[in-house]
């Protein structure tokens, strides 16, 4: 058999990069790859990612020099990812993860021959960040690479597919791309979650960081005195502990590994957050991790009203969705919620069949064997 290697492309420490890792762990599935490897920025915790992309079976390695600035770092880390390309000889199908991770990969590709995946994690150019000018050059190494470079294109979501369809039009790369969402592994662990904290309590999984509906929810369960579980860490964790520390109902807890996390949602929710600032169009079409991590843990959700997790939460009742940004609102959505899961509602089974790890992985196991074949 013809010896392939699959690399994976984004400027990233490599720490809890749940997607790609779930991307990874299906090319290694698919059993076409010799060699499996992330291309990383170097950073701290270098052993604990080492660690953590051995068990899966898979190796990272990393360009650069740590401690660099965070744009000089990653211009470096583009560099660097062109050399690579060039200097291994074998078959090459590379995943990129994001939009300017395209041009090293679009200009190797001229000098070579490889076989390239396109994983945007979002809308790339329907971020906040992505305005004016930086837009416009999103749109051209997008709209280059989808007509003449990319193999296969992998969609985090129907609704973002729909997005690049709008913008780009139905090329091949387009319209006949895999959807895999970000759903999470469960098991059937049933590790206790060993912390004293209450039953049916209300709980955020992620980022802390604006944007993400936390100075709401915050105040709403101010407002109600009953328990908030905060998971996850960000810029907003200093503010958050300062609220925490004058409201004994509002928790913070570190980022959990899948399973921790499983047995926390299982055994200590009642309802589950997702509420994504809608003034970007990638955030409009959102379907995080979080949200299917809720639903397997069978957590009735209050999600954004838009994209694909508004959809599915409506399709099968597993919540409320929150049209309007706003205290009234929120609490009206929490109390939804909550009736759900005291009074249970089949349409979580129904997600579950549909939207399970094992079908993602499927998914992009089969957009392996088709690029390789």
């Amino acid at each position: 058999m013809e010896s392939i290697t699959n690399i994976h492309i984004y400027p990233t420490h490599g720490l809890h990069e749940s997607r790609i890792k779930r991307s990874m762990k299906a090319a290694k599935s698919s059993g076409r790859f010799n060699k499996i490897a992330l291309l990383a920025l170097p950073g701290e915790n270098h052993h604990n990612v080492l660690h953590e992309y051995s068990e899966i079976g898979c190796n990272i390695e990393f360009l650069g020099k740590a401690r660099q600035s965070a744009s000089i770092g990653k211009l470096l880390y583009l560099a660097h990812t062109l050399l690579y390309l060039l200097s291994h000889r074998e078959s090459l199908v590379v995943n990129v993860h994001n939009w300017y991770s395209l041009i090293p990969v679009m200009l190797a590709s001229i000098l070579r021959n490889i076989k390239i995946i396109y994983e945007p994690h979002e809308v790339e150019f329907g971020t906040s960040y992505s305005l004016g000018f930086r837009s416009f050059i999103i749109s051209i190494v997008e709209r280059i690479s989808l007509r003449h470079f990319i193999t296969a294109t992998v969609f985090v979501g129907e609704a973002v597919k729909r997005e690049y369809i709008k913008k780009y039009g139905k090329l091949y790369s387009i319209s006949e791309a895999t959807i895999v969402y970000s759903v999470p592994q469960t098991t059937d662990d049933t590790t206790y979650y060993n912390q004293m904290l209450p039953k049916d309590a209300g709980v955020y999984v992620g980022l802390f960081a604006r944007g993400r509906g936390l100075e709401l929810l915050v105040q709403a369960y101010i407002k109600t005195g009953r328990t908030l579980l905060l998971v996850g860490h960000g810029d907003m964790r200093s503010e958050l502990e300062n609220i925490a520390s004058k409201h004994s109902n509002i928790r913070i807890l570190p980022s959990l590994k899948e399973g921790e996390l499983q047995a926390l949602l299982s055994q200590c929710c009642s309802v589950g957050f997702s509420l994504m600032d809608t003034s970007s169009l990638s955030n409009r079409c959102a379907s995080p991790n979080k949200f299917f991590a809720y639903i397997f843990a069978g957590v009735p959700v209050v999600v954004s009203g838009y994209g694909d997790q508004a959809r599915i939460t409506e399709e099968y009742n597993l919540g409320a969705c929150l049209k309007q940004q706003s205290l009234e609102s929120l609490l009206t959505a929490i109390e939804q919620a909550t009736a759900i899961y005291q009074e249970g509602c089949r349409g979580f089974d129904e997600a579950k069949a549909l939207y399970n790890y094992e079908a993602q992985q499927i998914c992009m196991i089969n957009t392996y064997l088709k690029v390789t074949q």
